[in-house]
């Protein structure tokens, strides 16, 4: 299938010609820089029908676009060293109001994904690299202000045009003049400063899930986390691996909240005829439409979304669906989609507008799928402490399952498994010590149809082309 696939992408790309990018609509001006997100992206009639129209007139129309004053912005902006050298040019500038701040480049490089000799092949390189044209330039100064609407902690990016300003010392040459987006880099608080929303501590995902397994008492709020993946799904973010999450805690004790990164895959448009038949091999190449593709949106995030949402119960998807429809009333969207350049606007805002409040319209039945996705195979996962996991068997139809960990008054998991819903559920991990039993009412003449696991490895999210690998952060892209 993927040789094949290559083949005809080597084709489109050698034998289809650009087409020519519109003419310039605006001008340069104080303090303003016009420019073309991505020229490069134009495309004729014949690329278009084979790699699909995407975003292209967005990405080749001219739009102004305010340049980032380095020394006025957070006190004076420091460059401090470079991020994100997979697909995206980053910097990492400390302010001088004592946080910290990051600019990643709009444009990506997805030919990078390609290994030797696959990226030495010009036109492969190429058509590979044309597939950004599927992602808004605008997508994440867009897609954060509903985030931030719906409750989901998000940095709050700005598109800027880095300066050609002596400031940038060493890496001046590689990145005066670029189009990317500005936003403050979460940290915790230190020295007496405040975190980012009031954090007392943030981590990556990888260690969350450290701390989750090595102390009972760890917990994320998986309510807060329901509303965050709800919100992924009006925004058709297919990129949600759990690199492109951080965690928050806002108490000294408390659960850790979900901090929402990387914005670049909200709204893509993966199309054409040959992306079509790539499809199969890559399962997150979306397009942003009216309906949801539950299996695409939710493909990325199969390492943490079925442990993570497994304490819900269908009720609290519900009301979750419906919170998140009341903070995104159409004059939040409205808003939000008047963040991106007027000319940009032009070539689809009204479009994306009408998208989203349609998704936004239709979120609950999307939520009963993404529920019914994931109750089918909940993980239970354990951790150091001794922990007994007990299973009681009420009627042929339901499992009670409630885990508790030596030295903690309180159940750490608690949940009823109904079925249909549910066909397997997976204790993860538990070994002896743990105790696991399983007690079956009187009245029940048989057990309902649930498999249980003792061990159970999570899934590791890939990245198509066009997509930033796994475990992107500020580091690493």
């Amino acid at each position: 299938m993927r040789r094949p696939l290559l083949a005809l992408l080597v084709l489109a790309a050698g034998c289809a010609s650009r087409g020519a990018s519109p003419a310039a609509r605006c001008a340069d001006a104080p303090g303003v820089r016009c420019i073309v997100a991505g020229p490069h992206y134009a495309a004729n009639p014949a690329l278009r029908w084979l790699l699909g129209d995407d975003w292209r007139d967005v990405w080749t129309t001219p739009a102004p676009i305010p340049i980032l004053d380095l020394a006025e912005t957070a006190g004076g902006l420091s460059p401090v060293r470079v991020v994100g050298n997979f697909q995206s040019q980053g910097l990492a500038l400390a302010g001088g109001d004592g946080r910290s701040y990051t600019f990643r480049s709009t444009d990506k490089d997805a030919s990078r994904h390609l290994g030797a000799p696959l990226r030495w092949v010009p036109f492969l390189a190429r058509a590979y690299r044309d597939q950004t044209a599927a992602a808004h330039p605008a997508a994440p100064v867009v897609a954060a202000p509903i985030a931030r609407a719906a409750g989901v902690l998000q940095p709050e990016p700005r598109l800027v045009v880095l300066p050609d300003d002596p400031r940038l010392g060493e890496f001046r040459a590689r990145f005066a003049g670029r189009l990317g987006t500005f936003e403050e880099y979460p940290t915790p608080s230190a020295d007496g400063g405040a975190g980012s929303f009031g954090a007392r501590e943030i981590v990556s995902t990888e260690e969350l899930l450290e701390r989750l397994e090595r102390n009972p008492a760890e917990s994320v709020d998986a309510a807060a986390y329901l509303r965050a993946r709800l919100v992924d799904l009006v925004l058709g973010d297919v990129d949600r691996h759990p690199g492109n999450w951080r965690w928050a805690r806002l108490a000294g004790d408390g659960p850790w909240l979900p901090v929402a990164e990387d914005r670049d895959l909200a709204f893509a448009r993966f199309g054409g005829l040959l992306i079509g038949a790539a499809r199969p091999v890559y399962p997150i190449l979306a397009s942003y439409d009216s309906e949801f593709e539950i299996a695409r949106l939710v493909h990325q995030a199969r390492a943490t979304d079925p442990r993570l949402l497994a304490p819900l119960p269908r009720e609290a998807w519900r009301e979750a669906a419906a919170a998140v429809q009341a903070a995104l009333p159409a004059r939040v969207v409205a808003e939000a989609v008047a963040r991106m350049p007027a000319p940009w606007f032009e070539q689809g805002g009204p479009e994306l507008e009408a998208l989203l409040r349609a998704r936004i319209e239709r979120l609950g039945d999307a939520a009963d799928a993404f529920y019914l996705r994931l109750a089918a195979e909940p993980e239970i996962h354990a951790t150091a402490a001794r922990e007994e996991v007990s299973l009681q068997i009420a009627d042929s139809d339901a499992v009670d399952v409630t885990v508790r960990a030596e030295g903690i008054d309180e159940p750490v998991f608690e949940r009823r498994f109904l079925s249909p819903e549910t066909e397997v559920v997976r204790l993860c991990g538990f070994v002896p010590p743990d105790r696991v039993t399983v007690e079956v009412a009187a009245a029940v003449g048989s057990r309902p149809s649930f498999q249980v696991l003792e061990r159970c490895e999570p899934a590791r999210p890939i990245a198509p082309p066009g997509a930033e690998s796994a475990d992107a952060g500020e580091d690493d892209d």
